[in-house]
């Protein structure tokens, strides 16, 4: 009969898989979650379940009505650090598959008033990620992006205040959908009046051209967006469109935000440098330099065996390998691994957000 071992500083107590579901059942019925503190000693340290079970952060918001439809997001709030969390989903569903799959540059409106260098009155986004969050409803007139924003703002300020700020993530589909989301966001005063928005992705294609890298940037320098985006350096959708296409700026595509390339972890030698992950910022270029950038990163030139795409892509691969780069020698010689994102954002201003690389 399986059981479950609670650890504490002098006593252990075990008990039955009815015995520790009662005991969540009455926490959530309760409200008081930290009767399920002692749950983070069943996983192992740095895993996505212990820190869920360690987390104070509260799931506020889960939007899955329509699936054949809409995206499906959650908000979380996190009332220790201030903040307000937006999650999008990856591609479950046929829709999802054809909005992660609608390629096109589409010609959208920019939504950044300020003037900069370079500014132009409308900028390329990733066609599918702008219509799953930018599609008007007929009765209403109004945009997913305007349900999402409208109810991160509510409950910021019912369950935190004024001074809130907003975070969001998602991983394939939904980390375009969060790219996408929180640029528009950043051209809210009431996003960023306490701090920038802070976006974290994982396994994330292209999302737009170079206009919209552009205007990404003046937002950065603006201290209004703060982006890292996670890959696996072999996971085939993170390297997605097709970039060889030539344009007068160099390739069609621009990433933004910091990189975070993660490796393949070696079963040997695992002391080389070469595996670790590697921090990356990618600033105004010119384009030759775009376009062979563009080159190196053409989709074939980052497979893998067929069987093996469809992990490449999972969240489980990626936290493995991070994990794995965590650990072992002295990172000295990796300084950016060892910032924040709010510290490495720091560092590009002072090289006011020329590309850099460690």
């Amino acid at each position: 009969k399986s059981s479950r071992d609670i650890t504490g500083s002098t006593d252990r107590i075990t008990l039955t898989p009815s015995q520790l579901t009662e005991i969540m059942e009455k926490a959530v019925e309760s409200r008081l979650y930290n009767k399920l503190d002692f749950m983070a000693s069943f996983f192992r340290e740095g895993t996505v379940s212990q820190l869920m079970a360690k987390s104070k952060v509260k799931i506020v918001w889960f939007h899955d009505w329509f699936p054949l439809k809409d995206p499906t997001y959650a908000l979380a709030v996190d009332t220790a650090n201030k903040r307000v969390i937006v999650v999008f989903r990856g591609a479950i569903t046929k829709q999802d598959w054809s909005k992660a799959f609608d390629f096109k540059l589409r010609d959208v409106k920019n939504p950044v008033k300020e003037d900069f260098p370079g500014r132009t009155e409308r900028v390329g986004i990733y066609s599918g990620f702008y219509q799953y969050l930018f599609r008007r409803r007929q009765d209403t007139g109004t945009t997913k992006y305007d349900e999402i924003a409208s109810l991160a703002h509510q409950y910021g300020m019912e369950r935190i205040g004024a001074d809130y700020t907003l975070q969001v993530c998602g991983h394939s589909l939904g980390a375009g959908l969060s790219t996408v989301f929180s640029f528009h966001a950043s051209c809210e005063d009431r996003f960023v009046s306490h701090g920038p928005i802070k976006v974290f992705t994982f396994g994330s294609p292209y999302c737009g051209g170079h206009s919209f890298a552009d205007a990404w940037r003046h937002q950065e320098m603006s201290r209004k967006l703060q982006y890292a985006r996670f890959w696996n350096h072999n996971d085939i959708f993170a390297h997605i469109p097709d970039n060889l296409l030539p344009t007068s700026r160099g390739s069609k595509f621009r990433h933004v935000g910091i990189g975070v390339r993660v490796k393949p972890v070696p079963k040997i030698f695992k002391r080389w440098r070469g595996w670790k992950p590697r921090v990356a910022y990618v600033g105004a270029e010119g384009s030759c330099e775009s376009y062979f950038r563009g080159l190196g990163n053409f989709a074939l030139f980052h497979t893998t065996w067929p069987w093996k795409m469809s992990r490449m892509h999972t969240l489980a691969e990626l936290q493995g390998r991070v994990m794995e780069g965590a650990e072992g020698e002295d990172d000295s010689a990796f300084e950016y691994l060892n910032k924040t994102i709010s510290e490495l954002y720091e560092l590009l201003a002072d090289i006011n957000f020329r590309t850099a690389r460690a």
